[in-house]
């Protein structure tokens, strides 16, 4: 039974493409939310991004580490734009034990 269980996984992965099983993790709200930071980091407005930001990654060097990302983009409108990548973090309500 676990093998077909396990079969049975395999091919409803293999049946999805890349694109599907990113769009899985990924809302089309938290796309459209990359896709801002991306733009603030293009136009250089990294008050939204610093002011956003998760308080355990501000630090003395954020605006340093921002310009350096922003300098990697180019200024140029982008001709297309694709998810690459999503990660999912949970965490329990619960104590740990």
């Amino acid at each position: 039974m676990r093998t077909f269980a396990f079969l049975l996984s395999v091919l409803v992965l293999c049946s999805c493409s890349k694109e599907d099983m990113l769009n899985k993790f990924s809302s089309p709200e938290d796309q459209a939310s990359a896709k801002n930071y991306v733009n603030y980091l293009r136009a250089r407005e990294f008050d939204v991004i610093e002011k956003d930001i998760d308080r355990s990654l501000k630090s003395d060097s954020l605006r340093a580490t921002l310009e350096q990302m922003a300098d990697q983009i180019p200024q140029e409108e982008p001709t297309s734009v694709k998810l690459v990548g999503a990660h999912t973090f949970k965490l329990s309500d619960s104590p740990a034990r």
